[in-house]
């Protein structure tokens, strides 16, 4: 129907496999992934974890002046601009190129591509997440304490306002799913 093979069809699924969006049932079907609320907690956790490793030796890097910081200010202004002009779609791109950025000034390959296995899934909830009313005029004002944390050398600091602003965007997800967290902040609840 398409004019495309089967070949690349399969080519296809089995990327879309790999980066958690799909599921397939042996020799019959394939189905796009759910996400429950204790999903979107793990996914959260996860990313929190990376991206505070991150955003540790980056700022770490900066401090030390191994690192120019124009990969991270310029993806910064990108999502200003975005956000700006009010265009949400822009912002979703820019505010996910932020945080790749940020992985991507580490310098640290295995982080990196423990981050691309569940970037995917990542930029899914950024979307969603950034669906919330007033998400986008926010968005400048939740992401310059993390630019402020990288751009001071200090790594500790920097860690703790990357994984604090993470989870909190987690909870936040997390309260709009029909189950709550219990008193530890773990998901009550599941799929």
């Amino acid at each position: 129907m398409l004019g495309i093979s089967r070949g690349t069809v399969r080519s296809a699924l089995q990327k879309l496999l790999t980066e958690g969006l799909v599921n397939q049932r042996p020799y019959s079907s394939w189905e796009v992934t759910g996400f429950s609320a204790k999903d979107a907690w793990e996914l959260y956790t996860l990313r929190a974890a990376l991206e505070g490793l991150a955003a540790e030796l980056v700022a770490d890097a900066i401090g030390r002046k191994v690192l120019d910081p124009e990969l991270i200010t310029g993806a910064f202004e990108r999502l200003r601009t975005a956000c700006e002009k009010l265009d949400g779609k822009q912002a979703d791109i820019a505010d996910f190129a932020f945080h790749k950025a940020v992985v991507a000034s580490a310098g640290h390959h295995r982080l990196q591509t423990q981050y691309e296995r569940v970037d995917a899934q990542i930029q899914m909830l950024i979307v969603v997440g950034n669906e919330v009313a007033g998400a986008i005029t926010r968005l400048v004002a939740e992401h310059q304490p993390l630019v402020d944390g990288l751009l001071s050398g200090d790594a500790r600091s920097a860690g703790e306002v990357f994984r604090a602003n993470v989870i909190a965007a987690g909870r936040e997800a997390v309260e709009r799913w029909p189950v709550h967290l219990d008193e530890n902040g773990i998901v009550d609840g599941g799929r």
